[in-house]
């Protein structure tokens, strides 16, 4: 299968539409809400980095009603908290998972603030006045960071959680028939594909291998490519190495396995 990339560009200030978005003290996948970063100086480095990051930045919170300077920042290796007008407010970097993160350098339309860089995601809004000493660059910068280092974590719990599905498929002298309803999420998912609308074919995908795990390994490679075309290596290369779990043997593994390497690449980058 041959995908073309698109992308979707919502203007005016809205900068995560499609992806997980951070919300007070509720994780978009709960299944990954304890990912922690690990001890070390690394993350202690990283902490400190994203405190210097926060010094000076404006922020709001429309769940909570809350907007200013916090009185206090907390840093924990699995969250963030922000005491607002004697409340406090959180998110987890788990939160991060599959978020686009960039930084907007323009003004908002609440002129009277006259903040010129914001991050904005969720009911969560990041701004600062000052192109220098308070720079939303630094905090753009930090927050990928620690994605990569979440994102690098769930991958290896989905991965590791498979390898004794895919063993079990291996071993099966007789394979599972695929399920009607699996089939026509398949069929609508390539025909969606055939229009470009890549992120329909996602979910439709996504739902079809919630069905049943094995009984179309195909849709896994198919899974990876779209994924690729939206630029979410991590999980094209995780829906990639599901496939190559299940059919090691098959003709393209080889070709599989070095659409891995590419995209590990460009993850790198």
């Amino acid at each position: 299968m041959r995908i073309l990339s698109s992308m979707l560009y919502i203007a005016f200030f809205i900068l995560f539409t499609g992806f997980p978005c951070l919300s007070q003290i509720k994780n978009a996948d709960n299944n990954f809400k304890n990912l922690i970063l690990p001890d070390g100086e690394k993350t202690e480095k990283l902490k400190d980095q994203l405190k210097s990051s926060l010094n000076g930045i404006r922020i709001i919170d429309e769940n909570l009603n809350l907007d200013g300077e916090p009185d206090e920042i907390n840093i924990y290796n699995n969250r963030i908290e922000f005491k607002i007008q004697k409340k406090i407010t959180a998110f987890f970097f788990s939160d991060l998972l599959d978020v686009k993160i960039e930084a907007v350098d323009h003004i908002k339309a609440d002129l009277s603030f006259n903040y010129k860089l914001f991050l904005e995601f969720g009911g969560f809004s990041f701004y600062t006045r000052n192109y220098g000493r308070y720079s939303i660059s630094g905090l753009r910068d930090v927050l990928k960071a620690i994605q990569k280092e979440i994102t690098l974590q769930r991958d290896k719990i989905v991965l590791d959680s498979f390898i004794p599905i895919a063993e079990k498929y291996r071993n099966q002298a007789t394979k599972t028939e695929m399920p009607e309803e699996q089939r026509k999420l398949i069929v609508q998912a390539n025909s969606v594909n055939e229009k470009k609308m890549y992120d329909d074919a996602i979910g439709l995908y996504e739902k079809a291998v919630q069905i049943n795990q094995t009984s179309y390994p195909p849709a896994y490679y198919n899974l990876a490519l779209l994924y690729a075309q939206i630029k979410n290596y991590n999980k094209a290369i995780v829906n990639m190495s599901k496939y190559i779990l299940l059919e090691p043997d098959a003709p393209d593994a080889r070709s599989s396995q070095d659409k891995i390497y590419e995209w590990e690449l460009l993850i790198k980058d």
